[in-house]
């Protein structure tokens, strides 16, 4: 049962916490379903890609183009720093509020069957104790404020969000696999200049007929 409980809570987290961060929806916001649980949104000036769970890998703004199919989705971003603080707080607020409540063996299963960036890092017992000591669970006008300093600490130092924010433009693919049995298995490949794109465009034998 509470396993049923924090699935729920993880599908429906990033949505409640980026309608109130963002004041809501508004009369041109734009959502388009993608592929492989993947949503295309527009709220506002921004534009990014969200994934349909929590511990699963999302692109943040501002996407300037994207294409798909049923295997892949490929994605040209203009990351926005500021922006990605915003989200990359939300996303670990979102986390930790559901591995919180769960037991060690528990929390490394979820973790190790979702192997995004941002699991992996929640992972690291250094940061789960800093978002323990600073945060609460009632995501407080306080909270928030904790996760923006501590999410700016991670753009900071980590070599990933180091290479996503260093460039003015990256490349994305995102490859749908189904090797676990069910529609989590989603592997985002990036941040990759265009000449990287086009190697790991080959590499995974992506079809001519899907274009950026």
């Amino acid at each position: 049962m509470i396993m049923i409980i924090n699935r729920i809570r993880a599908l429906l987290l990033p949505i409640i916490l980026l309608f109130f961060s963002f004041c809501g929806a508004g009369v041109g916001d734009v959502s388009l379903e993608l592929s492989g649980g993947y949503t295309y949104r527009v709220e506002g000036s921004m534009k990014y890609i969200m994934a349909d769970h929590i511990f699963k890998d999302n692109i943040y703004p501002e996407v300037i183009k994207y294409s798909y199919n049923k295997d892949f989705i490929l994605a040209v971003q203009k990351p926005n720093r500021d922006r990605g603080v915003t989200f990359l707080s939300n996303e670990l607020s979102s986390m930790y509020q559901i591995l919180v409540n769960v037991d060690e063996n528990e929390r490394s299963s979820i973790i190790d069957r979702y192997d995004s960036h941002n699991s992996t890092i929640i992972s690291e017992q250094s940061l789960f104790n800093t978002l323990k000591n600073n945060l609460s669970v009632n995501n407080s006008i306080e909270d928030i404020k904790q996760g923006h300093v501590i999410s700016d600490s991670v753009l900071n130092n980590d070599p990933y969000y180091q290479k996503v924010f260093s460039n003015d433009v990256n490349y994305w693919i995102i490859e749908h696999r189904d090797t676990k049995g069910d529609n989590t298995s989603s592997v985002l490949h990036g941040p990759l200049s265009e000449q990287e794109y086009n190697g790991m465009r080959e590499h995974l034998g992506i079809p001519d007929d899907l274009v950026l």
